[in-house]
């Protein structure tokens, strides 16, 4: 029975993705983000699940396939009913505003050249101290302090060059802006981050997309073929980022099956955090998480005992991320595993799932929003939220919308009294 609901629902979400954008003016990476992340934390995972690689999961987790179904199909429901609730929304919700943001020429003449300082600045700063994947992971380094700001500021202009790349803006610029991807494609891949090399894939298409949709066949084999290559590449780096020997691959069974249960290993989401709802139970983490959230940006120096956002217990290790480790394993390294937000805000207690379902709607309005706007400081916010390339942000868990747009919040006021965007009005 959960097989069959959890493929109704699946079919469901991608009919209601594929229409999402009609009836409302966004950008056409709207509906491209949301579908590929959908493909890639539910479809994906879910189908590799069912012909026979869950073993690998049920090795790590103890879940059993039954159980993992029945979790999943849960998870699979939250999202169709957030995606229910937008598209219902729409009815309501006006697009038409004769108030907007436009970017001021004047002052983004000077911040352009200091923010791309700034990128390359980190950018060396990473390669240096930031290179060794287990260093950057141990949970003693994953909390906050002043990189962790710097670094919010960094993803920001990040976004706002892939906005420029996307957008053809600051042609004069543009072979920098490719450059400065390309290396930090380079740096988030040889220190351990697989899931860049979509960014790779992501980069061609935004910089030939007129030439690859009218020459679709022209551009088939070169795609195929890094996507052939990225996905042999995924046992053969996890291996060098374990430290292990890395499984034998002497014949196309070998491959395929190294592949697919790296594919399964690294995306099924929903099989990590079945972890916290069979051991610790519906409601376990309570509000903590939110409250955490809601307090990111208050200085420690007042209150120094302030709780981690998202976490359970006021610290890193109370993470759904970390917790789901230390439960497997009894400790806390570098191990964190990707979750899903439905069976998160499960584990919260039922009043999260209503609230992240009604925040994850608001989520996506303010992607739809930014990402339609005029000004491209506001489309790199956009950008910025939906967590490129792994794009885990749609949906995600109300404690985590939360502190999300606390960070948003802030780098808009900074761009915005420091003159970067304008309020343009019309009558």
């Amino acid at each position: 029975m959960y097989l069959i609901l959890t493929i109704i629902g699946i079919v469901l979400i991608a009919f209601l993705l594929i229409r999402i954008d009609k009836g409302i003016d966004t950008s056409y990476i709207f509906r491209a983000f949301l579908l590929v992340s959908f493909f890639l934390w539910y479809v994906l995972p879910f189908f590799l699940s069912i012909i026979g690689y869950w073993g690998i999961i049920e090795l790590i987790t103890d879940t059993s396939f039954d159980e993992y179904l029945k979790l999943n199909c849960f998870e699979v429901w939250f999202y169709a009913i957030i995606l229910f609730v937008f598209t219902f929304s729409k009815r309501f919700i006006s697009t038409n505003n004769n108030t907007f943001f436009v970017d001021n020429p004047n002052a983004n003449s000077v911040a352009l050249p200091i923010m791309l300082i700034f990128t390359v600045v980190m950018l060396i700063y990473n390669f240096i101290y930031r290179f060794d994947y287990s260093d950057v992971n141990e949970i003693e380094n994953a909390e906050g302090g002043v990189f962790f700001i710097l670094n919010v500021f960094n993803l920001f202009i990040q976004s706002y060059i892939w906005i420029c790349i996307i957008n053809r803006e600051h042609p004069h610029f543009r072979k920098l802006f490719i450059i400065i991807i390309l290396a930090y494609l380079a740096y988030y891949i040889l220190s351990g981050s697989r899931i860049y090399m979509l960014s790779i894939l992501w980069l061609m298409f935004f910089i030939k997309k007129e030439h690859i949709l009218s020459h679709k066949w022209l551009y088939f084999i070169p795609i195929a073929s890094i996507v052939a290559v990225s996905l042999i590449l995924l046992p053969i780096l996890s291996s060098i980022r374990s430290a292990e020997e890395a499984e034998q691959m002497n014949d196309v069974e070998q491959i395929t099956h190294a592949v697919f249960d790296q594919l399964n290993i690294k995306l099924n989401a929903s099989g990590y955090t079945t972890v916290l709802i069979t051991n610790d139970g519906v409601g376990f983490a309570g509000t903590k998480p939110y409250i955490g959230s809601m307090l990111k940006f208050l200085p420690r120096s007042i209150w120094a005992e302030k709780p981690t956002p998202t976490s359970f217990n006021g610290d890193i290790s109370g993470t759904p991320a970390r917790r789901i480790p230390f439960i497997l394993t009894g400790e806390n390294s570098t191990y964190n595993v990707g979750t899903s937000a439905g069976l998160v805000s499960l584990w919260h207690g039922y009043y999260s799932v209503v609230l992240s379902i009604l925040l994850s709607v608001m989520f996506l309005w303010i992607l739809c929003r930014t990402l339609a706007s005029k000004s491209l400081i506001v489309n790199a916010i956009g950008f910025m939220l939906f967590y490129f390339p792994q794009l885990v942000m749609t949906p995600a868990t109300g404690d985590n919308i939360i502190q999300k747009l606390f960070e948003v919040a802030i780098l808009f006021g900074i761009v915005y009294f420091t003159g970067m965007l304008r309020l343009y009005k019309f009558e």
